[in-house]
């Protein structure tokens, strides 16, 4: 996937600087994996981006769906109960 990332002339991550250790992180990985002039960060709101909110939700879904058929499902995925929670925010 790396080499995906770095064909690109420009890559824009958002975040909403919610953990420091996350920043940290992002931006040290990021950094040292591609160039530090192809990376534009920027700041996103979870209550002014809800399509963000949504696609965060749906690839927790996914993930904790791919560990569950591998057998690598942990304590957590079981007290998550992602269902629950999509249902919840379906429109009525």
């Amino acid at each position: 996937a790396l080499p995906i990332f770095q064909s690109y002339d420009t890559i824009k991550i958002y975040y909403d600087n919610g953990q420091q250790v996350v920043t940290n992180a992002l931006k040290a990985s990021i950094g040292y994996a591609l160039s530090k002039e192809a990376v534009i960060y920027r700041k996103a709101d979870p209550k002014d981006y809800r399509l963000e909110q949504a696609a965060d939700l749906m690839c927790a879904i996914e993930l904790t769906a791919l560990k569950f058929k591998a057998g690598e499902n942990t304590e957590t995925d079981h007290k998550q109960n992602y269902l629950k929670a999509l249902r919840r925010k379906q429109a009525k």
